[in-house]
């Protein structure tokens, strides 16, 4: 063997142990990253939970007033239909 070829093997062995050694840490890393989305979902869901709760019963009572609001709009203050008022 030549002097070149035994250059050549030794640096790209060394490229290859290179690259070994990232795809370990990237893989580690993966990990780690995955088991962290996994507690910040844990964290989150009961308050993403309280918050849909929340919206559910906003809309409820925003259907219920407006409801009341058309009820009341048609029957008038004193339950008569609704009309022009005339100011003096």
């Amino acid at each position: 063997m030549s002097v070149l070829a035994v250059v050549v093997l030794v640096v790209v062995l060394a490229s290859l142990g290179l690259l070994a050694v990232l795809v370990l840490a990237l893989i580690r890393n993966a990990k780690r990253l995955a088991g962290s989305l996994k507690a910040f979902q844990a964290t989150m869901e009961p308050l993403l939970d309280e918050i849909q709760e929340g919206g559910a019963r906003a809309q409820e009572g925003l259907e219920r007033v407006s409801g009341e609001g058309a009820d009341a709009l048609s029957r008038g203050r004193s339950g008569r239909r609704p009309g022009a008022r005339i100011r003096r």
